[in-house]
């Protein structure tokens, strides 16, 4: 799924910069961390890029569609207080648990002050989101 508040997610509207997972207990490897499609950044710009009247990411065939074009795909691991900065185009999911361990994570969105910018020219004062979305589309 993406963490977007708008319903019709496009470019211009964007307001989420960073999702944020901030670990409240340990997850080691196979105890069910967020996984996230680390290679879905690009693919997610190019389909909102096409569809400027919005797109609903949440909509089943749209995230199968992305998911089907990731293949890079990490497993969110750490010790408590860790925090994972995640750009706001990269598809996560819960995992399953091999084992019972309970595993608690905080998941605060953190929003740009301003409209994002990209035009395509690099310009100073771009943010590394805004940079990652802008190479993407290039």
């Amino acid at each position: 799924h993406y963490d977007d508040p708008n319903r019709q997610a496009t470019l211009q509207n964007q307001r989420l910069g960073l999702v944020a997972l901030g670990l409240l207990t340990e997850v080691k490897p196979g105890d069910g961390g967020t996984h996230l499609a680390t290679d879905s950044i690009g693919p997610t710009a190019r389909l909102l890029q096409k569809r400027p009247g919005g797109l609903n990411l949440d909509d089943p065939f749209v995230r199968r569609k992305l998911k089907r074009k990731s293949k890079r795909v990490v497993e969110v691991t750490g010790q408590v207080g860790d925090v994972t900065l995640v750009h706001p185009f990269v598809l996560h999911a819960r995992a399953e648990a091999a084992q019972p361990t309970m595993r608690i994570l905080a998941n605060p969105n953190i929003f740009f002050n301003q409209p994002m910018r990209l035009e395509s020219s690099q310009s100073e004062g771009d943010s590394l989101v805004e940079e990652a979305i802008i190479r993407a589309l290039q």
